[in-house]
């Protein structure tokens, strides 16, 4: 099924239902949505434009995408919250309606704790159950601050645990947080000339700045500034990251660029090629490679 989409859904305590219908979700392998509407009773309409709040459009627009066309899933349901539910949503599965009563009351004051709610849901299939902390890649690639949305930046990673396929064994496989953890394990033991070492990191690589993954101190006492990405140097992308990246030129930085390209390139900026120099280093390095692609060590 190569042409599925990957998506992330968790159902949270803010869905305001009881909480044993989470636990019968969970139990029946379905994913919820409930999204009520404006009227007095819960709305069955999987049609967007049936929806007034610009969250609720977003996610009904997804959710009805993945009803028509299927996808790969990741499910979180806070009655299990040590683990997730994979598996597939099969193109033109049906939507289906789970009647049950509502746990707190909503901010429409015609809807009160008790009454009667609607869920509208889909059938999972190919199941798998996997523990957090297995997984933790996708766990801290989690969309924030949604109930369901489709999931880009995972690439095919879902995709290859649903169906058991090993990750390839290539860069372009690897997700943005793994690669950016790579590029700054690199840098603590650099293999090539007149590359700043990295003696301890002063932020959490990845998502902390905006215009930095990697920010930490080198060996000499001079600041590392470095920017990971997957794009070729030539791109449009990639040179407004290194535009971005120069705002932190000083005499006490250095500046790193770590992206696609054919050979190293020295000057205000060190620009490494990803794939030539960083996972060349990778695959040497045997026990980081087989815990990367979760190989027996």
């Amino acid at each position: 099924m190569d042409d599925l989409k990957s998506y992330f859904i968790r159902h949270t305590e803010k869905i305001l239902v009881r909480k044993d219908t989470i636990e019968e979700l969970f139990a029946q392998n379905k994913i919820a949505i409930h999204f009520p509407g404006s009227g007095r009773e819960d709305s069955k309409s999987i049609e967007p434009e049936d929806y007034k709040k610009r969250g609720d459009i977003r996610a009904i627009k997804c959710f009805k995408e993945l009803s028509k066309n299927g996808g790969y899933i990741w499910a979180e349901y806070y009655t299990c919250p040590d683990v997730v539910k994979i598996g597939i949503v099969k193109p033109n599965t049906h939507v289906e309606y789970i009647e049950t009563t509502w746990s707190k009351d909503f901010e429409n004051p015609e809807r009160k704790k008790g009454d009667r709610a609607t869920l509208k849901t889909l059938q999972m299939e190919d199941i798998r159950t996997l523990k957090k902390g297995d997984v933790m890649e996708l766990v801290a690639a989690r969309p924030r601050m949604c109930t369901i949305t489709e999931w880009k930046k995972i690439k095919n990673r879902l995709k290859y645990y649903v169906e058991g396929i090993p990750i390839p064994e290539n860069w372009d496989s690897l997700i943005p947080g793994e690669q950016e953890a790579v590029c700054a394990e690199y840098l603590r033991n650099p293999n090539i000339e007149n590359c700043p070492k990295l003696d301890f990191l002063l932020l959490p690589v990845g998502r902390t700045l905006q215009d930095v993954d990697i920010y930490g101190c080198a060996s000499d006492g001079k600041k590392i500034f470095g920017q990971v990405t997957y794009e070729n140097k030539d791109s449009k992308k990639c040179k407004q990251k290194l535009d971005k990246l120069r705002e932190f030129c000083g005499k006490e930085n250095h500046l790193i660029l770590f992206c696609d390209c054919e050979k190293i390139e020295r000057g205000d900026v060190l620009i490494i090629p990803v794939k030539k120099v960083v996972f060349e280093w990778l695959k040497r390095t045997k026990s980081f490679f087989n815990s990367i692609f979760h190989h027996e060590n």
